[in-house]
This record gives structure tokens, C-alpha cells and sequence, in this order.
């Protein structure tokens, strides 16, 4: 990226902040005895500081992005670009350049070889307004049969398990996507689906009931609302938690090593 026309007026290493550029990570995925390559693209944008020049510059380095992965070398791989975009992938963080679109509407704009799986997915940390997330993951069209649909989060739980979260993170939440490059039998996968829990009725408005065939043997429950806070705390031998006094909205349910989500009506 350090060489070519700059884009919208700007050299490469001053639209990625800098020179914060891209890094690439080439791995393999092992299923059975075959090797699956996935290349994975971490960014970090130019972040908004108020002024339309930062607009600019992620849109700049947006259009460099992709120049390069729409290119003979990456146009044909496993791609996942993931990390701190700075924006949104529909609409845009952006008010000082009177801007509408998002900078990373290139990318969504070519949904034949690109798609926004974190794109309509809603920041769960309410202190700053309701809003799409800016921390957001984009793949190509080779992995659109291996993505399984819906699976695209934030790890709001994380800020519950590292004490005062917020402050050293500021305002970014993990994301998180699932990928089966096997069959459901697979045992790895099976392992990796049975850490969720099936948990009814959903929405709920007094008693949630854990399947029993999910319950660990750990007969404490947990409840987070969606910024990582402990709302809920039992230790019982029930397969039932009360949830009448919580306020409506989504939360999660932490048991063992098993997590769910649900919405309280």
C-alpha cells in the first residue's frame, strides 16, 4: 500500500492513520486431512476525531482495501477482513463532513464478492446513543456457504470478566463470528455447538426454563444485560430462574461454560 495514486488525494500511509496499515494472517484450517487456507485481514481505521478529514481518510483507505484484495492475488481466497473499522458499515459515525454513506460502501455495494455479516448488528454499549457497531467483519464470497447465518456478535459478556473494562477498551466490544468447514458430526463442531443453551420461552415475561439436557453440572446462574453487567445471580438445583423483576430488553444467561441469549417482554 506504500506505493500507486494516492487515494482521494491522500498517500496510503496518511489514510491509514498514519501508517497503521493492514495485517495479513495466512492460516489453515484442518478438517479431517485437508487444509482449508483462510486469510484473514486485520484493520484499524483512522478514528473520528470531529473533522471531515477523518471521513476521508477511512474512505481512502477503504478504496485501497479493496483495490488490493479485489486484485489477481487475493480475489479468489477465503477472506475475512475484521477489526476496528471506525465507522459503520451502513450509514456513518460522521457528522462534520455532512456525509450519509458509509466509507466502506464499496465493499457493500459489491455484494456479489463481499458482505457485511456485523452490518445490522446494533451496539449493545448504550452510553454514547443506540447505534450500529464500528467494530465490524466483512468476507468474501468464498466463505458465504461456510458462514453460518446469524451467528455474527458482539462478546458482550467480556466486560463483565476483566475488572474496569471500559476504561482501558473505551467504547469497543469484541466480535465474533462461526464458520463450519465440516459436517455438523463433526466432533469438534458438535462440542463448539453444545456451549450454547436452549432456553424457552423466548421472549419471556416471568419463569425462563433451561433445557435440562443443557444444564452443566454447575447450578449457578447467571444474567448480564448487554454492556456485561450482573443483573441476576442464583445458586440452585433448578432448572427455572425468575426473571419477573428484570426491565424489557435482551440479556444473557451464563451457566457453566453455557451462555444464552433471551429477551425479557
Amino acid at each position: 500500500m506504500s506505493s500507486g495514486n494516492p487515494s482521494q488525494g491522500n498517500s496510503y500511509r496518511y489514510n491509514w492513520a498514519g501508517g497503521r496499515y493492514p495485517a495479513l494472517y495466512n492460516v489453515n484450517v484442518i478438517t479431517g486431512s485437508t487444509l482449508i487456507p483462510v486469510s484473514i485481514v486485520n484493520i484499524h481505521a483512522k478514528a473520528e476525531d470531529g473533522e471531515a478529514a477523518s471521513y476521508t481518510r477511512r474512505l481512502g483507505a477503504a478504496e485501497s482495501l479493496k483495490t488490493i484484495l479485489d486484485g489477481t492475488g487475493y480475489n479468489t481466497k477465503n477472506l475475512v477482513i475484521v477489526g476496528d473499522f471506525n465507522d459503520y458499515l451502513t450509514g456513518t459515525t460522521s457528522s462534520a463532513c455532512n456525509c450519509t454513506v458509509s466509507p466502506y460502501q464499496n465493499f457493500m455495494d459489491d455484494s456479489s464478492s463481499y458482505t457485511g455479516i456485523t452490518s445490522t448488528i446494533t451496539d449493545a454499549d448504550t452510553r454514547f446513543g443506540t447505534h450500529p457497531i464500528i467494530e465490524n467483519i466483512i468476507i468474501s464470497d468464498e466463505l458465504a456457504d461456510n458462514y453460518l447465518a446469524g451467528s455474527a456478535a458482539q462478546e458482550v459478556t467480556v466486560a463483565q470478566d476483566i475488572i474496569n473494562y471500559y476504561t482501558t477498551t473505551s467504547n469497543h466490544l469484541p466480535v465474533s463470528a462461526t464458520f463450519q468447514f465440516a459436517t455438523l458430526s463433526n466432533p469438534d463442531y458438535t462440542h463448539h455447538a453444545s456451549k450454547s443453551l436452549t432456553i424457552y420461552p423466548n421472549p419471556v415475561k416471568d419463569i425462563l426454563t433451561v433445557d435440562v439436557s443443557d444444564m452443566p453440572n454447575n447450578d449457578v446462574k447467571e444474567i448480564y444485560d448487554l454492556t456485561g453487567r450482573q443483573v441476576l445471580y442464583e445458586r440452585s438445583g433448578n432448572h427455572t430462574i425468575n426473571v419477573s423483576a428484570l426491565p424489557g430488553g435482551m440479556y444473557i444467561l451464563k451457566t457453566g461454560s453455557k451462555t444464552g441469549k433471551f429477551i425479557k417482554q
